[in-house]
């Protein structure tokens, strides 16, 4: 009997261990079948020169960089350049510090702003682009923190930062639409903001009424964003929204509201650019208005232009010969 026992408690052993064998080969292949390979093409930095004494290393920038990418979620890194490899380049856009402004916090602020773009040839000779700001700060003590290091502190996680938001991009293009719907909730500013990238190329109906929402966010850039998402899906229940939004700005900014009415159209939009062309203080906008409103009955008369075609003759019913034709 405990001899059996000790045959089926080896066999049990045998068998967790290939159990365990299994489980391992499968985790690594599932880490390693990421859904796009990256290769690492160019690393820039812009702003060492705005410090004296911070010089940013760009071997161990691509270094860091590297590490990002093997963790992310999506991307696979790989060392030769294919047809389905999307290239990446980095710049280091911004470096500042400046002395911190409440009486709570000893130190100084650390800024780094990285800028990521990714960007593929595509068969028909387009390209594919995806961009991504890594923006990290840090409070630190200058008398136990040395400025070059600091920085580079700062830096890992700006590019952590714009690895992780260049994954969520990658993941919204697959979310439903009910997801994405949640996402333009987020707390997060910069998940509102790549959320709404996504959606530029993305038709959906049923968001342009929350699209229209974010015309009024907080965040300055998430809400131009949704002003380029409401044009690219040209649905004119942007049109009101787009009008709220322009009103009491500057002549730059309705310049902009122009444009995008100029390729979303319709009668409300023409309507609202009639009244600027007719009445506006400044001469700019109202020759603007002036000249989308011309391009507007152009495309009209266009669009309802019709090519000619061959007439289509239908025989005439003949009529019964009357037998007794009257004098």
């Amino acid at each position: 009997m405990i001899r059996l026992f000790l045959q089926l408690a080896r066999k049990a052993l045998r068998l967790l261990v290939l159990l365990g064998l299994v489980a391992t080969v499968a985790c690594n292949q599932t880490q390693k079948t990421k859904s796009q390979q990256v290769i690492i093409f160019g690393l820039e930095d812009r702003a060492s020169s705005a410090h004296k004494g911070v010089k940013f290393d760009i071997e161990q920038t691509q270094s860091v960089l590297k590490d990002a990418i093997t963790e992310s979620r999506q991307l696979e890194l790989v060392d030769q350049e294919n047809q389905d490899a999307f290239r990446v380049e980095m710049i280091i856009t911004l470096a500042s510090e400046r002395e911190s402004t409440h009486p709570d916090e000893t130190g100084v602020y650390r800024a780094v702003q990285v800028d990521l773009t990714l960007f593929k040839w595509l068969s028909d000779h387009e390209k594919e682009k995806l961009t991504a700001q890594g923006k990290a700060f840090l409070v630190q003590d200058p008398k136990e923190v040395e400025r070059q290091e600091g920085f580079e502190q700062v830096l890992l996680l700006a590019i952590k930062q714009a690895v992780e938001l260049v994954d969520l991009q990658f993941e919204t293009r697959r979310l439903p639409g009910e997801r994405l719907k949640q996402l333009l909730k987020s707390e997060r500013a910069e998940d509102r903001l790549y959320v709404l990238r996504t959606l530029r190329d993305r038709h959906e109906p049923k968001l342009v009424p929350n699209v229209v929402e974010m015309l009024f966010d907080s965040d300055t850039e998430v809400a131009m964003e949704a002003v380029g998402v409401l044009v690219a899906q040209k649905d004119q229940r942007a049109v009101p929204g787009l009008i709220r939004m322009a009103q009491g700005r500057d002549p730059i900014f309705l310049l902009q509201i122009i444009t995008a009415l100029s390729e979303i159209r319709g009668p409300v939009a023409r309507g609202y650019l009639f009244t600027l062309a007719a009445g506006h203080d400044s001469a700019e906008i109202r020759k603007q208005a002036s000249t989308v409103l011309k391009r507007f009955e152009q495309q009209q008369k266009t669009d309802t232009k019709k090519p000619e075609g061959k007439a289509v003759a239908f025989p005439r019913q003949q009529q019964p010969k009357d037998k007794n034709p009257a004098k």
